[in-house]
């Protein structure tokens, strides 16, 4: 039972962390600095809790890496061979292994990266906050500024870097002689994903309550509207040429284990993006208002619901093998 159970929820867990991490560059890139200046020093405020709530998931992130290990000597497991050879030979003599050690530093470069972050954001708001009450803060040097700072810079590079590490070890690797291009269609489909439901979850997540939270939401759901339009087309583009890639024959979709799975997780992704599609032809125009704002929400976390069963989906097919005769 845990055999069957353990290893998707590792992938699963990983999988949801990564995406919040590209939901949180892709936040502070296309969403904070393009707000009216009523909203950016609500948007600093917002970027201060975000630093802290996403390097706490890097942090998280540690044991499930290190779980990934024990999943995978589970399943490699020699029982006539000592633990240390094994070990070895996974960390040492395999790619996978190559991979899982450079998956470890990504994720520790990431949580030094924020953890500097948190302490730059939040000296950067209390020095706006005291110019503000003295009357000394410069016009439009408030809020989070369009040109990335350094870290956020380094924040993209890990978090590539991360993204890149999940699709070397995803079916993507075993393409015959398209392994590159496989690699890379997975990588910009899963940095589509999270520029999608990682920032829309964020953006949730970290909303402001209380008297004029509803502004706030409403001006980083119309930037996000933006990012979503430019994110969901990649992400349909590049999961169709994923689907030809590793299912093969169209009738796979149905005869297999794999494509049964992978169509399931078709229908699950049309959802989404039917909530989606609802949320901005309908929610959008109406966010204004605290009673329009609570549908929006509404629909908008189960959006995120049904994205999160997207993923879980995902880590079941990556432990599935591929249908006979494709790659």
């Amino acid at each position: 039972m845990i055999d069957s159970v353990l290893p998707p929820l590792q992938r699963w867990l990983l999988f949801s962390g990564t995406l919040l991490l590209v939901g949180a560059v892709a936040w502070r890139s296309f969403v904070a600095p393009w707000q009216p200046p009523a909203l950016r020093a609500a948007m600093r405020e917002v970027e201060v809790r975000l630093v802290q709530s996403i390097g706490v998931v890097a942090f998280l992130l540690l044991p499930v890496w290190a779980g990934r290990l024990g999943v995978q000597v589970r399943a490699f497991r020699d029982p006539f061979a000592p633990l240390i050879e094994d070990l070895h030979f996974l960390l040492f003599e395999t790619f996978w292994g190559t991979v899982w050690l450079g998956q470890g530093v990504v994720l520790l470069l990431l949580c030094a990266t924020f953890r500097v972050l948190a302490g730059t954001v939040g000296n950067k708001a209390e020095v706006e906050r005291q110019g503000r009450e003295a009357g000394t803060l410069e016009e439009g040097a408030e809020g989070p500024a369009p040109r990335l700072p350094r870290a956020w810079k380094a924040a993209w590079v890990g978090v590539i870097l991360l993204v890149a590490t999940l699709s070397l070890s995803s079916h993507a690797v075993s393409v015959p002689l398209l392994a590159s291009l496989a690699v890379a269609l997975d990588a910009l489909h899963a940095l589509a994903a999270g520029a999608w439901v990682g920032t829309l979850a964020l953006i949730l997540w970290l909303r402001p309550r209380g008297p004029g939270s509803v502004p706030v939401l409403a001006g980083q759901l119309r930037s996000f509207s933006y990012l979503a339009m430019a994110a969901v087309p990649l992400l349909l583009i590049m999961g169709t040429l994923l689907t030809g890639v590793h299912v093969g024959e169209f009738q796979n979709l149905w005869t297999s284990s794999y494509g049964r799975v992978l169509s399931l997780k078709i229908l699950a992704a049309g959802g989404v993006l039917y909530l989606g599609f609802r949320n901005w032809r309908v929610g959008l125009p109406g966010v204004d208002d605290e009673v329009g704002a609570r549908s929006v929400r509404r629909r908008a976390g189960l959006e995120v619901g049904v994205a999160a069963l997207v993923v879980l989906l995902t880590a079941v097919l990556v432990g599935m093998p591929m249908p006979e005769g494709v790659h």
